[in-house]
């Protein structure tokens, strides 16, 4: 294998592994070659935007919010088109260090036809100071990857004596369940320092280890791909997974913020939402298909969930003008 090929395979290792964390941000750039892999490329790329674009669409459509988590990228950029500040979140998106990017120029992680695009309006936006300008920008990763997002800016003053600043900013779309978990590994992860250090305190709590964490996102799963079918009682999924019914009781509802029981109801209303939303299918065979014995129990918890019934869903969906 080539040089330049292996580099193309690294770079489709990379987003495989972004996505498979829950990260829905990154492109891979597009080539000049004509073969398979630009292909296979060219699918990731627009399997991974139709993603995001699912993450948005549940995000501020829909009402059910554990997919998704909504942080800001920001960036202040002077007059000279120097970045002057990035928050953490940036910096770390972008997989750069924050001397990487502050005091140097916006160019540097702009792909080629952004930064034509940056520059064709720059001096535009700088002259509207308190107006916002919405510009569709591509970022480049210190990966190698590529990073679209639709840019706000607005030009402004903080203070008398100096110029203006343009603060740019965008939002970064990445799954809730990944963020919690890095949370919790770390808030594990200081609960056994802290329990070497004072191995005379004691808790009530099992503590948890990376392992259980492992096993419980694997309880998670193995709900969300059995919905339609009866779920086994927390004894049983402790023992199908190799861990005790306490530690997955406590540590589901660290991860997931909810009990297992709750996870089952929600995910089984989001899903019936959907069907719903989209299909004409019965709502006796909606309630059966997400795993609810009665139909009237089923419309109940639906109405219940969501402040609305199928049928006022049903109603509203085809009065919209996109489904004219």
């Amino acid at each position: 294998m080539d040089t330049e090929t292996q580099r193309r395979l690294d770079q489709v290792y990379e987003l495989l592994y972004h996505i498979s964390n829950g990260n829905f941000n990154y492109r891979i750039s597009r080539s000049d070659h004509d073969d398979e892999l630009e292909a296979l490329i060219t699918t990731l790329n627009m399997m991974t935007e139709n993603i995001q674009n699912s993450f948005f669409h549940q995000g501020y459509i829909a009402m059910h919010d554990s997919y998704m988590i909504n942080n800001q990228v920001l960036f202040f950029v002077n007059d000279k088109s120097q970045v002057v500040y990035i928050n953490p979140k940036g910096y770390k998106l972008l997989q750069y260090k924050k001397n990487d990017i502050v005091n140097q120029s916006i160019h540097k992680i702009l792909t080629t036809e952004s930064a034509q695009e940056w520059d064709k309006n720059f001096k535009t936006i700088f002259k509207r100071k308190d107006q916002e300008t919405n510009l569709k920008l591509t970022f480049r990763a210190k990966n190698e990857l590529h990073m679209p997002a639709n840019c706000t800016i607005l030009t402004f003053s903080y203070n008398a004596d100096r110029p203006n600043l343009i603060l740019l900013t965008f939002p970064n779309i990445a799954s809730k369940w990944s963020l919690v978990e890095n949370r919790l590994r770390k808030r594990i992860d200081k609960q056994r320092r802290h329990a070497i250090s004072n191995p005379k305190k004691r808790t009530h709590k099992q503590p948890l280890s990376h392992d259980d964490i492992k096993k419980i996102r694997q309880v998670g799963e193995f709900i969300n791909h059995n919905l339609s079918k009866p779920i086994p009682t927390l004894g049983a999924l402790a023992i199908q997974y190799g861990t005790n019914e306490f530690k997955l009781k406590q540590g589901f509802k660290e991860l997931y913020g909810m009990t297992v029981l709750q996870y089952i109801k929600n995910e089984r209303l989001r899903n019936a939402h959907v069907i719903a939303q989209n299909t004409n299918i019965p709502v006796k065979q909606i309630a059966q298909t997400m795993g609810f014995k009665k139909a009237n129990h089923f419309s109940r918890e639906f109405k219940k969930r969501y402040g609305y019934s199928v049928s006022d869903l049903r109603m509203t969906t085809q009065m919209s003008p996109s489904k004219r």
